[in-house]
């Protein structure tokens, strides 16, 4: 027999916290007004965050970290007196629309619980929204599960069958500002999170939800020999437990295209996911899958049967795998066809959905240029004006003028992009563009700094060098399918805008290489 729900009055705010110093007075303020309690449970904190806690009132619960979240989680409910309980980490912001909708929920008799919008922002300016529960009643029945990723809805169900009450949906965000790849790698997060993962795992190798919480950390972290064998373990799992084990499952259509992803060609993918797609609910990831294969092999009209799909899927936490994604296939099946006006009115609704989206932007500069370079300027600078000057617009003009071949557009974007002195990838692409314009000291210069970074960039420094009529001295640890790619790439680039001396200068030097690329006469038509 389940215990009495807590009738203490008011709200109890829970969070669990370490080393949170940086983070926690912002979220605390954002907080202030909608709680009457705070729980703050501490799992080894070597810096300033429980005294930041005390000094708002907070009852903390000193608690050894044993790599199990809902553990935590429900030691900070053992501890709560008020009648309703909110969790926050310390990386969220509540809106003031959120906070004053928690308070009128909180009054309702007949609301058990309620979920929040939380917003996590991506790259890119994209935002993930999803709908989450983290505000219920207080009763001793309700209690996370899962050591990560610790849900508590299959402990709700049966208090709201018991009391009759009901979850609403609230509108107002949460802000999530912990998705930054720098700041969880210098946690160590992935290690903890795989570790953990792991354990759940050997303890019951059919925990399909584990399976996918592995699988999409494989995805994050763009570990393919992790992906592979999540994916290879995930599949013998689903083999035994059947199709039917992922019916009602939220997760479902993610989970069979992870795994796809991670064991198949492009056939082979589609067949496998086909094999189980009527036993999962509706599926924006699927259907954008299932999509994208058909694109690949050249049958538009099941592709575009799919990225409609994908598009009329309401509720979807991921809000640019149902807009900003399908549309870009709509768009990329109207360029194969040749239907520029189709083409531009998807990508131009995508932008509507993800301004600095690069696939909707670079598609936005390109169809303009085709149409008129003129076009494309004022696409830039609209886009400035309305975005600021943002990486993403000055990638996408750069590539799209070195497609049609305007080199000094292409400069002028890379220059804003790479900074002063240039560097990374955008310094990469300012050279090939200053390659293209004939500025082949100044794009020297520039490859010659990446070479200890950059190893590939080496590459551009040995064409410079032949263009230049120069000795190399250089010597590059490349793979040789590698190399070779970069050589023909670079050697393109080069060659469409060279004058004469420059071809010149490529024949008198290409037989000092000649021993380490022995196709280079043939391909340039130097060959005797």
């Amino acid at each position: 027999m389940t215990e009495e729900s807590n009738t203490g009055a008011g709200l109890s705010l829970c969070m669990i916290v370490r080393d949170e110093a940086e983070m926690l007075p912002q979220c605390l303020e954002h907080a202030q007004g909608v709680w009457d309690e705070l729980i703050v449970v501490d799992t080894g904190s070597k810096d300033d965050t429980v005294a930041i806690a005390k000094k708002e009132g907070a009852k903390i619960i000193e608690r050894p970290w044993d790599e199990d979240f809902a553990a935590a989680r429900n030691a900070a409910l053992d501890a709560a007196s008020g009648s309703f309980i909110l969790t926050l980490d310390a990386d969220e912001l509540l809106s003031d629309k959120l906070k004053d909708q928690i308070r009128h929920a909180v009054e309702d008799a007949q609301v058990g619980a309620a979920t929040v919008n939380v917003r996590n922002l991506l790259p890119h300016g994209l935002v993930r929204t999803a709908p989450l529960l983290r505000l219920f009643r207080n009763d001793s029945e309700i209690r996370y599960r899962y050591p990560i990723h610790e849900e508590i809805t299959s402990t709700l169900q049966p208090y709201l069958a018991r009391t009759g009450q009901k979850v609403i949906a609230l509108s107002g965000d949460i802000e999530h500002r912990g998705y930054v790849r720098e700041r969880a790698a210098g946690r160590g997060k992935k290690e903890r999170d795989l570790k953990i993962l792991d354990r759940c795992l050997a303890a019951d190798t059919g925990d399909l939800y584990s399976h996918y919480k592995r699988l999409e950390l494989a995805r994050y972290w763009d570990d393919l020999p992790l992906w592979e064998k999540a994916a290879r373990e995930a599949q013998e799992a689903l083999d035994k437990a059947g199709p039917q084990a992922l019916s009602g499952q939220h997760f479902a259509g993610d989970f069979l295209c992870l795994i796809a992803r991670g064991l198949y060609s492009s056939e082979k993918a589609l067949s496998f996911v086909t094999t189980y797609r009527d036993n999962v609910p509706s599926s924006a990831e699927l259907h954008y899958f299932c999509g994208q294969r058909h694109e690949e092999a050249k049958r538009p009209d099941e592709a575009k049967r799919e990225f409609e799909a994908c598009l009329s899927i309401d509720g979807v936490r991921d809000l640019q795998m149902a807009t900003v994604r399908p549309l870009m296939g709509l768009c990329r099946l109207a360029m194969a066809a040749g239907d520029q006006q189709s083409a531009r009115k998807h990508a131009d609704a995508a932008l509507a959905h993800g301004p600095r989206d690069p696939e909707v932007l670079l598609a936005g500069f390109t169809l303009r240029w085709a149409q008129e370079p003129e076009q494309a300027r004022c696409f830039g600078e609209q886009q400035i004006a309305e975005q600021g000057e943002c990486p993403e617009i000055y990638n996408a003009w750069g590539q799209a003028a070195m497609v049609y071949g305007d080199g000094a557009a292409a400069v002028a974007a890379f220059r804003k992009l790479a900074g002063e002195p240039p560097k990374g990838q955008a310094a990469l692409h300012l050279a090939q563009a200053l390659v293209r314009q004939n500025h082949l000291q100044e794009a020297h210069a520039i490859l010659s700094s990446l070479v200890p970074q950059m190893p590939e960039a080496g590459i551009g420094v040995l064409v410079c060098e032949l263009a230049l009529d120069r000795d190399t001295q250089l010597e590059l640890d490349l793979d040789e399918k590698v190399a070779e790619a970069l050589l023909r790439e670079w050697l393109t680039t080069a060659l469409l805008g060279a004058d004469d001396e420059i071809l010149r200068n490529v024949a008198k030097r290409v037989p000092t290489i000649e021993h380490v690329f022995p196709w280079l006469p043939e391909a340039l038509g130097l060959a005797a």
